[in-house]
């Protein structure tokens, strides 16, 4: 009865992680329920999902998905060294949301931390996932992109505009009537 439970337990991990894009694997300490219940919410509203695991059925689950997928091969020995409490954290596509989340609620949270995680199908260490989470998010890349070309094609059209109304006001100037050519070139 009890092997039969374990067994569904197993699946079900494989199965969340199989159907995620992406995880990380959160270690946490003495932490209160509902501290963890409030990071559950925040990331749920960015389509990422946080679920308290056993070290040795994740293990366990990442070991078959391994026999089956050479990628995770990485992430099952990476596995087998897992202590502590540990969460799954299954991520969207865009994942640096949640992983800020994390982030930020970490340095109010000292016993939440980041094991490592599977992005984009590559493996990464904690302190990798902690520099992911602290760069700006796909949004705030795109909006500093605009604002640069917008910025710099303007900064062009005024670079542009400021040596022919140059031109002009040396050509309207008293100074081409002067006889003397060199004259001009001097007092200009």
């Amino acid at each position: 009865m009890v092997n039969t439970k374990k067994k569904e337990q197993v699946d079900s991990l494989k199965e969340i992680i199989a159907n995620s894009p992406n995880f990380a694997l959160i270690g946490f300490g003495n932490i209160a329920h509902q501290n963890l219940e409030d990071l559950r919410k925040k990331i749920r509203k960015l389509s990422a999902k946080i679920k308290v695991v056993k070290n040795t059925l994740l293990s366990k689950s990442l070991s078959k998905l391994a026999s089956e997928d050479k990628k995770y091969d990485e992430v099952r020995k990476q596995s087998e060294n897992l202590k502590d409490k540990t969460a799954l954290l299954s991520l969207d596509k865009d994942y640096s949301e949640a992983l800020k989340a994390i982030l930020e609620f970490s340095k109010t949270n000292e016993n939440i931390t980041f094991k490592f995680g599977l992005l984009d199908g590559e493996m990464y260490e904690s302190e990798k996932l902690s520099k992911i989470a602290s760069l700006p998010s796909i949004d705030q890349l795109i909006s500093k992109l605009i604002y640069m070309f917008r910025y710099s094609s303007s900064k062009f059209y005024f670079t542009l505009k400021t040596p022919i109304s140059k031109i002009i006001n040396i050509l309207k100037s008293d100074q081409l009537v002067s006889s003397n050519p060199k004259e001009v070139i001097n007092n200009g």
